[in-house]
């Protein structure tokens, strides 16, 4: 099982390289590469989630006298959920944007060997 997700990974990561040979100018990398680093900090659903932890987190402090047990352990919950959920998201995108980064990184360095070879080759004729 193990193989077989290896193995539909790395055609994945083949496929991708492909498209950016294929699309993709040097300015259009630098490009997403400052996008890519910026990305994870400024994605609606990460600042939608982080603002529902820091309201629950305040309504826990101030209210958990007047609530009673029960329901501030409600609150509590509500609030470690929300935590959970924001580290989560923030793993998975930051996860999905090294492996872009990755990408762009083999791409420009192929595409430098590309032009240096190149280069070389017009120097000999």
């Amino acid at each position: 099982m193990k193989f077989q997700e290896l193995k539909t990974l790395e055609s994945r990561r083949k496929q991708k390289l492909r498209y950016f040979k294929e699309k993709v100018s040097d300015l259009e990398l630098e490009k997403a590469r400052l996008e890519a680093s910026e990305a994870v900090y400024k994605h609606p659903l990460m600042v939608l989630l982080i603002g529902i932890f820091v309201f629950l987190y305040q309504q826990f402090f101030s209210a958990r006298e007047e609530l009673g047990l029960f329901f501030s352990y409600i609150l509590a919950t509500l609030t470690l959920t929300f935590l959970a959920v924001i580290i989560i998201v923030y793993f998975r995108r930051l996860r999905k944007i090294i492996e872009h980064k990755y990408i762009l990184e083999i791409v420009i360095s192929e595409k430098k060997e590309y032009k240096e070879n190149l280069k070389s080759k017009m120097r000999s004729l």
